[in-house]
């Protein structure tokens, strides 16, 4: 079901990228006529999609504002496209309008969702109050809206009552990190190494960290084995972008 959603939202732009071009591909579309069939499927976009599904809706809500943008940038780069007239200008907006609310409430929705698990987990710690993965996941929730010293709270709780609860330790070494506490974020990515040797993202972590106190030599060291280690391409791109962007720095 996203696919197809996501392939209206494709198919969306494509109409809008033939509106824009007719003056270059001859092509004999009012961009005014098709405007009251936009209209309704932004609305439905807006009004029903979103409450069903806001990651879709999200990412629909950016293909319009791209396009919307794309609508008043590109006629101006390249004036043989026409004339920026009244039907741009309206469609411009209803694009924009319409892709901002569904970007928002997606937001919003997911911030509430956040907010409605952490208050599961408080429930959770209330039946099972030794339980280090309640105050893991806890911390976990309070990480994803962003109240990191809470988060950290929790991890805390969590490896007090399982010293080697290995995803506590990570998960409160990159919370460290998101606030600026980079020497505790190492001491924390040690830990995780010493109980797994072979985890790749505490060394990337690691080297981030090491490369934010200027430590170059444990930056590059961590970073490489990451790309050694690595099964994920995406992972070993962008440890590979680190390492060139230091290695260009210390040039």
């Amino acid at each position: 079901m996203k696919r197809v959603l996501l392939v209206i939202g494709l198919v969306v732009s494509s109409i809008m990228f033939l509106i824009m071009l007719r003056g270059v591909l001859f092509i004999s579309l009012d961009g005014i006529a098709l405007l009251p069939i936009f209209g309704g499927l932004c609305y439905i976009f807006a009004t029903k999609l979103i409450y069903r599904d806001e990651e879709i809706g999200s990412h629909i809500g950016w293909v319009l504002i791209v396009n919307g943008i794309t609508f008043i940038v590109l006629p101006l780069c390249l004036p043989s496209l026409g004339v920026f007239g009244t039907p741009e200008i309206v469609i411009s907006v209803v694009l924009l309008g319409s892709g901002a609310v569904l970007v928002v409430r997606g937001r919003r929705i997911r911030a509430s969702e956040r907010s409605r698990a952490v208050a599961g987990y408080n429930e959770a710690i209330e039946l099972a109050p030794d339980s280090a993965d309640a105050y893991y996941n806890r911390g976990d929730a309070y990480d994803e809206i962003g109240e990191y010293g809470k988060a950290i709270a929790d991890y805390n709780r969590a490896i007090e009552l399982d010293p080697n609860h290995t995803s506590a330790h990570y998960n409160r070494g990159c919370a460290y990190g998101e606030i600026g506490e980079y020497d505790k974020a190492i001491l924390d990515y040690n830990k995780v190494i010493e109980l797994n040797p072979r985890d790749v993202l505490a060394y990337y972590n690691r080297g981030r960290a090491y490369r934010e106190k200027s430590k170059v030599p444990e930056a590059v060291s961590d970073l490489e084995t990451c790309v050694e280690l690595s099964t994920d391409p995406e992972l070993t791109k962008d440890a590979k972008q680190a390492l060139h962007g230091i290695r260009s720095a210390s040039e």
